[in-house]
């Protein structure tokens, strides 16, 4: 690699303290792996009132805090991976410190911050993550200009030999797709034997393009709803959205998803199952203002487990 290379790689890299951590990471099983996706909304929307960003604002850092009370949560004693879209915003409290969309390459801790461009960012635990590469794919455009795909590649201090690709996106709203790009780069990263999860707002890509319905057949791509758990009757379950629309209400498409590599992909060493799926409804009980309103997409939790 040269050095315009590793010059450009460290331009994209910041370090965050999570001083918000309670003394359970401690005893936290280290065959887990806890992962949100979040689309937070555009910092710069034309939304008035309750909508609007500096209203939306103490909401979203709250969520990504970890200050929400459901009681299926209360095990997440640390996220290892925070995707976020829309993500543009000028400064923000996230895990207890101050930081600005433009800050790239700041070390303030045992949190990991990649900027991938185009409003898509990931945070993980550097205290449990080395990062080893990572890049960017073009995955189509629309009216708001190009979206990409951001990867990463990060081996697991808990583990020898382990290690995970993320993926976090944007899709466009209908627009040029090339949904083929996502099949051949997961085709391709199979040799390396670690497991693949791949997060994001799909928009109309998830009811409009054939990944997403031939995911487990083409790539052994298995969808976290086929584990979600939310605490409602079994019977409402299919019903239950993530693109709110700027409501507390469950209705809604579900744009937003994760998927991880089946335990049956070719190649894979270290395979992850799918423990639960939740969609994080808001306003949290915590809070106790109904007209808590972070942003117009609800974030959506998974929790997953290395096997043998």
């Amino acid at each position: 690699m040269n050095i315009k290379i590793i010059l450009t790689a460290f331009l994209f890299l910041s370090f965050f303290t999570v001083s918000s951590v309670s003394a359970d990471i401690v005893t936290q099983d280290p065959d887990v792996v806890n992962v949100m996706t979040f689309n937070i909304r555009v910092s710069d929307a034309p939304d008035a009132g309750v909508r609007h960003w500096t209203k939306r604002r103490p909401f979203v850092e709250s969520i990504i805090n970890q200050k929400i009370s459901e009681a299926k949560l209360n095990e997440l004693t640390m996220l290892d991976f925070v995707g976020l879209q829309e993500a543009n915003w000028s400064e923000m409290t996230i895990f207890n410190q101050t930081v600005s969309g433009n800050q790239q390459h700041t070390t303030k801790g045992n949190m990991g911050y990649i900027n991938f461009g185009e409003s898509v960012k990931l945070f993980y635990r550097s205290d449990r993550w080395v990062l080893d590469d990572f890049g960017v794919f073009e995955i189509g455009s629309d009216q708001w200009g190009r979206r990409i795909v951001g990867w990463a590649h990060f081996l697991d201090m808990n583990a020898s030999g382990r290690g995970i690709y993320v993926l976090n996106t944007h899709w466009p709203v209908h627009g040029n797709i090339k949904g083929e790009r996502v099949t051949e780069w997961i085709t391709n990263r199979a040799e390396k034997k670690h497991p693949v999860v791949m997060m994001g707002d799909f928009n109309n890509a998830s009811s409009d393009h054939g990944f997403f319905h031939n995911a487990e057949k083409n790539v052994d791509m298995v969808s976290a709803y086929t584990k979600l758990s939310n605490p409602v009757p079994q019977e409402q379950l299919a019903t239950l959205g993530t693109h709110s629309h700027f409501s507390n209400s469950w209705t809604g498409s579900r744009i937003d998803q994760l998927f991880v590599s089946s335990e049956k992909m070719k190649g894979i060493a270290f395979p992850l199952q799918i423990k639960h799926t939740e969609i994080i409804h808001y306003p949290s009980k915590k809070s106790g203002d109904a007209s808590a309103i972070a942003s117009d997409h609800f974030p959506v939790f998974m929790q997953l487990k290395f096997g043998s």
